[in-house]
Order: C-alpha cells, then structure tokens, then sequence
C-alpha cells in the first residue's frame, strides 16, 4: 500500500503540470534532489524536508500558468492559492524566528563545548546516541561511538532497528564497550534523561551537565559520566 501511495504522490505531478514540460523536468529535477538528500542523509530527515516537495509543486504550478499571457484565470487562481497556503507560513515564520532569537534551535554546540572543555585531561570515549554522533563529530571534529553499533563514525545509521533504544539498553550497549575495551570510563552524550538512580551492575552513572532550553527538545542534550566500578567480578 505503501508503494501504490508513492507512486501516486509522484504522478500526480505529473498530471498537474504536463502541458509545460519546463516546468515538469523542474519539479521533477528538484524533486529527485530532494529526495537524494533524504536518502544520504546521516540522519533521519525525511518529514522534515518533505514539505519542500509540497512548496515546490506550488511553486511550478504558479510558473505554468504565468508563462501564458492570455491565461488570467488560471494565473489568478495559481496566485491565489500560492498566497492563501504562503501567508500563515509567513506569520509562522515570524513567530518562529522570535523564538529562535531568544532560545537557541539545539544545543549541541554547547554541550560539544562542555565535553571538550571538560575531557581534555582524561581523553575519555564519548558514547553518543545516534542522533547525537553526528552533532558532536561536526562541533569537535573528532568521532563518537554509536551507542547502537558500539563503532567509532561521524555519522549515525538511520537505518538501525531499533532505531532509539531504551534508556537501559543505552546503559549496558555503554557498559559492553567499556568491558570489551578495558576501558574504566567514558563520557556519555544522549537527548533522553538516564536514571542516575538506578542499581545498575558493575558501572555508576552521574550527571555532569544538562541543557534543556533547545527550542526542539530533541536537541536538548544531557551529558553524564558513567565508570566501572568492578571489573573483576565479570
């Protein structure tokens, strides 16, 4: 169903702006690129982008009508509807970038900051959730572990199932790593809130810091520092 849904969505198009072939070849040139960037991207983007492709047919179906002089029906209608759906975006907008003025979008930059400022004597490993590998590869320049793959990389694989793992798998994938390298602490990097609290074997967790003031609360990062307390006992 899935399948039939997308070819759909890529016909119909088509069907709109058949009769001006520039302006086919332009959506569809655009559309393709689009959807390259989704695809190669280290991290999953694709509802994010996909209302470019919606703007878009907007936008070659307002070319259509204007390339013909004589076709004021359509082309009032085509500028009519390109306003109606542009003018609440552009109060959004406004709105938004205020909200961006006074909050920052992530705070990925600042926790990058913290962890370097802070692990530079130690030189312990960061242990990231996916999402979080690239934020903090592209701010410091180094790699991170993927807390999934328990693999040094930039990037994250957005292809890995499950996706987000649990706040406890995220501790004990941690802890196999430290094991498996004979190593006694790293420094852990993740957007979800780990239960410092909690008896988990052989590691202690603590919080070194924490930045909640994101505008997008996944890019609220929370730092902690996580130490084998008896490896002699595994």
């Amino acid at each position: 169903m899935a399948g039939g849904a997308s070819l759909i969505a890529w016909l119909v198009p088509f069907l709109i702006l058949k009769d001006n072939r520039k302006t086919v070849l332009l959506f569809y040139a655009s559309a393709l690129a689009v959807a390259f960037f989704i695809y190669v991207s280290p991290i999953i983007v694709a509802v994010r982008h996909c209302g470019f492709l919606f703007l878009l047919l907007l936008t070659c179906y307002w070319i259509k009508h204007s390339k013909y002089k004589d076709n004021t029906n359509g082309l009032q209608y085509s500028s009519l509807l390109f306003s109606i759906i542009l003018f609440p975006s552009c109060i959004a907008s406004v709105v938004m970038y205020v909200h961006d003025y006074q909050f920052a979008f992530s705070t990925g930059r600042r926790a990058t900051i913290f962890i370097e400022s802070n692990n530079g004597v130690f030189n312990f490993p960061v242990i990231a959730q996916n999402t979080s590998v690239p934020v903090y590869s592209a701010y410091s320049g180094k790699k991170a572990i993927d807390v999934n793959t328990l693999k040094p990389t930039s990037f994250c694989n957005w292809n890995d199932y499950p996706f987000m793992i649990s706040q406890d798998d995220f501790v004990l994938h941690a802890k196999k790593y430290l094991i498996d390298n004979t190593l006694g602490s790293a420094i852990l990097l993740c957007q979800d809130s780990l239960n410092t609290e909690k008896n988990y074997d052989l590691v202690k967790i603590k919080l070194l810091q924490r930045f909640d003031d994101a505008i997008v609360k996944t890019e609220c990062y929370k730092i902690y520092r996580m130490d084998i307390i008896n490896t002699k006992q595994q």
